[in-house]
């Protein structure tokens, strides 16, 4: 089974993926592997789709959990929060923002689903999480 989780860490979107492999004991046992993906970039993630369908087809995509999210500003406390830009926002930076918390996992998602669907082997049925 294989778990893909994204988060963000300094501005670079990051991918953990989670790979579960039935043991002879029927014990499952866990393998880690990071892989650097830019949500804001169509190419990224056109590359990561071809990764994911050419050298991990022996892994079957059982969850996609989408939890990578932009976002331009700060927070100087808890409770406040102040924009970068003395309160607004230059269109690129929304453009970015739309880009990595909506469009790309949309996108993400619907150039895996073919390969979360076909996976009732592995696991059940697939599953996306956003």
């Amino acid at each position: 089974m294989l778990i893909i989780f994204f988060w963000l860490k300094k501005k670079k979107k990051v991918l953990l993926m989670n790979f579960f492999v039935k043991s002879e004991s029927k014990k499952e046992i866990g393998k880690m592997e990071f892989k650097t993906l830019d949500l804001s970039k169509k190419q990224s993630i056109d590359e990561f789709v071809e990764w994911i369908v050419t050298k991990k087809k022996d892994c079957r995509v059982c969850v996609l959990i989408n939890n990578a999210g932009l976002a331009n500003f700060h927070a100087q406390q808890f409770h406040k929060v102040r924009y970068t830009n003395g309160g607004q926002q230059s269109f690129s930076q929304i453009e970015e923002m739309w880009l990595v918390n909506y469009i790309a996992p949309f996108y993400l998602t619907q150039q895996l689903l073919p390969t979360i669907t076909s996976n009732t082997e592995a696991c059940e049925f697939g599953r996306v999480i956003n």
